[in-house]
């Protein structure tokens, strides 16, 4: 057999960094746990971001290619699922798909899986976890370590609360409920200053800065009052 012929590999990231976290827990959890081998499509920001790098990437060139495609018609798990059984018949791999949100499935010890999950909807994903090792697998690098800003917040650390405010929540209409423009999602994306008079930016983000407060306040007045 080639080399990269067993393990748990990633086929497919699913959504931003922070799903990307909950992908890559899980499956360096498994591959820790029954010694295997921890297979990525592609780097992710983690590669820069953290000090742990327990994964290889994918080193056959043709399988990378057909994971990493963005066409709507390859950008599937059937088509990923077709790529590895070619992979598998050139190879004599035997990946076969795995379910993490499948409880008779997600700590099943096969030595030839991939999955296509975020890894984050069913209790059993993280029941097989320990916070302990996910804290030493996520610590930073020191390439971050030693930037300005990491330092400056060490600092301070426990007089700061911090809120995960994705695009989502700034721009889904299903979830914030504040009039969304496709212009602007755009110029999100884009990284592009978002200081456009024509557009209600500033007044969206003090909503929504507002309701974080409120959260936090009722938090801390639930929290004194226990």
């Amino acid at each position: 057999m080639q080399r990269g012929c067993n393990g748990i590999l990633i086929c497919h990231w699913n959504g931003r960094f922070g799903n990307r976290l909950h992908q890559y827990a899980y499956a360096s959890e498994y591959a820790r746990r029954f010694d295997l081998p921890f297979l990525l499509p592609s780097e992710w920001e983690g590669c820069r971001l953290f000090a742990e790098q327990p994964h290889t990437v994918v080193p056959d060139d043709t399988l990378r290619l057909h994971l990493n495609q963005s066409h709507p018609s390859l950008d599937t798990l059937p088509a990923r699922a077709a790529a590895i059984a070619r992979y598998n018949d050139a190879t004599g791999a035997r990946f076969e798909y795995l379910n993490p949100d499948a409880p008779e499935q997600v700590w099943c010890g096969k030595p030839a899986v991939f999955i296509d999950s975020v890894c984050a909807y069913h209790p059993a994903i993280f029941n097989g976890m320990s916070a302990a090792r996910l804290k030493d697998r996520f610590r930073f690098s020191e390439e971050v370590r030693r930037t300005d800003m990491f330092r400056r917040l060490e600092d301070q650390q426990g007089t700061y609360d911090i809120a995960h405010l994705r695009r989502d929540d700034v721009s889904n209409p299903d979830i914030n409920r504040i009039p969304f423009d496709r212009k602007l999602a755009r110029t999100f994306d884009k990284g592009e200053p978002l200081l456009d008079e024509t557009y209600p930016t500033i007044q969206r983000y003090q909503d929504i800065a507002g309701r974080i407060r409120t959260l936090l306040d009722y938090k801390r007045v639930l929290a004194e009052k226990l």
